[in-house]
């Protein structure tokens, strides 16, 4: 009997993981591409700009001189 998983041979879902690999990474280089494009049109501004409050959290209230912290995205497991 032939290994299965799911409802495609073993085989058949190696070929799917490969391809939805190959697609992932695709979509990670062109976002990164899209990211040095948009910072040639319209460059970072200094860390002393107007901006600068929504960095340090004051849009929501906290009044501190600490930059928000924002959690990492979790990394895949491949």
């Amino acid at each position: 009997m032939t290994d299965r998983i799911g409802n495609v041979t073993r085989q058949r879902y190696e070929q799917l993981v490969t391809q939805a690999k190959d697609l992932i990474a695709q979509v990670a280089h062109a976002q990164f591409s899209l990211g040095d494009m948009a910072s040639e049109i319209e460059p970072m501004r200094a860390v002393d700009s107007d901006d600068e409050q929504l960095l340090r959290g004051r849009i929501y209230g906290h009044d501190t001189d600490e930059p928000a912290r924002v959690p990492a995205a979790p990394t895949p497991n491949w």
